[in-house]
């Protein structure tokens, strides 16, 4: 699964040299990733598809449970830990948004692009002027 070019955790350096984006590009990355590293991927994955209810019918358990999946290049069999631990944060996220009575569905991504984060920067510096 590729990052986003403009990733929020990187939005500090983009914003501040947007030509930061394309230079990173051209660098040789080598990703040394570890097992729980591609653990929490597999879970991320099992909590994406109960956020957007792409089970049909059938429970995490039931789908994932002892399924072995490579992520990163490690083989990772799917334990009732993992199963547990998608369940319980998802459950979590679910609670957070009936509390924020939020109405679009809580695993809705938006791509974000710069301009976007400009007219955002741009209208905070105008209520800052009051």
């Amino acid at each position: 699964m590729a990052h986003s070019r403009f990733s929020p955790s990187a939005a500090k350096r983009w914003m501040a040299c947007p030509g930061s984006i394309q230079l990173s590009e051209s660098i040789p990355f080598v990703m040394d990733t570890t097992i729980p590293a591609a653990t929490g991927t597999l879970v991320h994955h099992m909590v994406e598809m109960l956020l957007k209810d792409r089970l049909e019918n059938v429970t995490l358990s039931d789908y994932w449970l002892d399924r072995e999946e490579e992520i990163d290049g490690f083989n990772i069999k799917v334990t009732k830990q993992m199963i547990d631990c998608a369940t319980v944060y998802v459950e979590y996220v679910k609670k957070r948004q009936e509390e924020m009575e939020f109405a679009t569905p809580a695993a809705q991504e938006t791509t974000i692009t710069p301009e976007m984060v400009q007219a955002i920067g741009d209208n905070l510096r105008n209520v800052d002027r009051g």
